[in-house]
């Protein structure tokens, strides 16, 4: 697309340079390394660096076109549009340079601290049951059925989100289900979408590192819910952020509950091995719902799907089913047998409230010991460490801390925090070994025939993130070369 075509009925401020000259724009960037000839290039600026400081790096690569927020000196035959706010502008441009792709397609957003993954997978259990092709876009990467397009962060940068949208409105997608983090809604990541409907999922601690407050935390993520951003509501007022929410909402809003009166409320059912059934009243019908994975915060999660698909017309019969058959949703309370060792459980729980769901939900059925391992990510909201070693410390039987992330700091720094908050209990039911893949080698070798290990923090993410490097890793490989070293053991006895 043409430079000038491209910018062309666009909120800008003005324009320096000459659009005359033939400027085709093959592909836009925010990384000056990732520019050339045919590419534009935004200058956004970050926490820790300004993207006006690498253009020079751009024009040394060949790039002539770029957005700015403050006019720069560039060659004679380079074009740049200044614009108010470059973060804004991105996804405008981003949406025009792929054609509108969002106008073709059905918007489920989800929002929350946690359960925004698996929500999605059971929007999308549903959605195809009712014969939806559905995309998915989030932690686990974003796909259309089994395929996977890409992975990265929670929600895509708006040049990577409109490009895979695109390829889904080309792939004959009728709706998307889409996480949307707090980041995402702070940085203006999709401005200029609107949603169908929007779910609420928690708030609950985390990335206080970036927010400071749990108040401009949860105003992040209260912008999600204006008619800038979506149609309709999906509320969950067990949170009590989510009873703020539909006090203030200026869109229509349906409520979910498992504890009290809402448009659609739930009741707890029963535990069946690695399934669970609960009710739910929808329109004052109560009908039987049946997951396969525990939980009663997977219950409320279940609730929010039933209520967004209904919006879009979806027959509740075609709820059940959905979520009875759903996809399995990699690293959240993903089980794997342990043979004379019990069972292991791999969630992605990460924040105080996820972990202590996850340990409360495994205490249900559990009839051996609960064995924790779990690590906190570095350079991240350090106030949740010892949180964290606090509550395995009170609902599981030992505790193994380790790594998990550590980023630019020490990982026994990060250990030693998390042991603060065993010693609120004076626990002494732990150990601590830096290394996550001996930690969970451990946990396996001690495991007995009732037990479970559950191994939290990392989920399905397929690397170890430190010192600037995210090198391979993976918790279930882990569990699967410690299950090999007993086998090999077993076999020389």
């Amino acid at each position: 697309m043409r430079f000038d075509e491209l910018i062309r009925y666009t909120d800008f401020l003005q324009v320096i340079g000459q659009t005359k000259h033939k400027h085709d724009i093959r592909d836009m960037t925010i990384r000056a390394e990732n520019a050339h000839n045919d590419s534009l290039y935004f200058a956004i600026t970050g926490t820790k660096h300004n993207g006006h400081d690498f253009i020079p790096d751009a024009i040394q690569r060949g790039c002539k076109c770029f957005v700015v927020s403050k006019p720069q000196i560039l060659p004679a035959d380079c074009v740049q549009v200044v614009v108010e706010d470059v973060r804004k502008y991105m996804p405008m441009l981003a949406s025009k340079f792929y054609m509108h792709p969002e106008k073709q397609l059905k918007l489920i957003g989800v929002t929350g601290t946690n359960g925004k993954t698996t929500t999605t997978y059971m929007l999308q259990g549903i959605l195809e049951q009712a014969g939806h092709k559905v995309g998915v876009i989030g932690t686990n990467g974003a796909k259309i059925g089994k395929k996977v397009l890409w992975n990265g962060l929670t929600t895509p940068d708006p040049i990577d989100l409109f490009g895979i949208l695109r390829t889904m409105a080309d792939a004959k997608v009728d709706v998307v289900a889409m996480e949307v983090s707090a980041h995402a809604l702070d940085l203006h990541k999709i401005y200029g979408l609107q949603f169908d409907v929007a779910i609420f999922t928690n708030l609950t601690q985390d990335h206080l590192d970036y927010f400071h407050t749990m108040e401009a935390y949860g105003q992040a993520k209260a912008q999600l819910f204006t008619p800038e951003y979506a149609k309709v509501g999906v509320v969950n007022i067990d949170d009590d952020f989510g009873k703020h929410l539909d006090a203030i909402s200026e869109i229509p809003i349906l409520t979910t509950s498992m504890r009290g009166p809402a448009h659609i409320q739930g009741a707890v059912g029963q535990v069946q091995e690695a399934k669970q059934t609960f009710t739910a009243s929808v329109a004052g019908l109560p009908l039987s719902f049946t997951l396969p994975m525990l939980g009663d915060y997977n219950e409320m999660n279940a609730l929010g799907a039933i209520a967004a698909t209904s919006i879009l017309g979806v027959p509740l019969e075609c709820a059940q089913k959905g979520l009875e058959h759903m996809p399995n949703v990699e690293g959240r309370f993903d089980a794997i047998p342990l043979g004379n060792h019990g069972l292991a459980i791999i969630d992605y729980a990460h924040t105080p409230d996820g972990l202590q769901h996850i340990l409360e939900s495994v205490r249900l059925f559990c009839k051996g010991s609960v064995i924790s391992v779990f690590g906190c990510g570095g350079n991240r909201d350090a106030g949740k460490r010892p949180i964290m070693g606090e509550i395995s410390s009170k609902l599981a039987d030992f505790t193994i801390i380790t790594s998990d992330n550590p980023r630019y700091e020490n990982p026994a720094d990060i250990i030693l925090q998390i042991e603060e908050g065993m010693a609120q209990t004076n626990a002494h039911n732990y150990t601590k070994l830096v290394n996550r893949e001996d930690a969970i080698a451990l946990a396996v070798r001690m495991a007995k025939k009732e037990d479970v290990v559950v191994i939290s923090g990392k989920g399905a993410e397929n690397y170890m993130d430190a010192m600037g490097k995210k090198t391979p890793y993976s918790d279930y490989q882990s569990v699967e070369r410690a299950l090999g070293a007993l086998y090999e053991k077993n076999v020389r006895k």
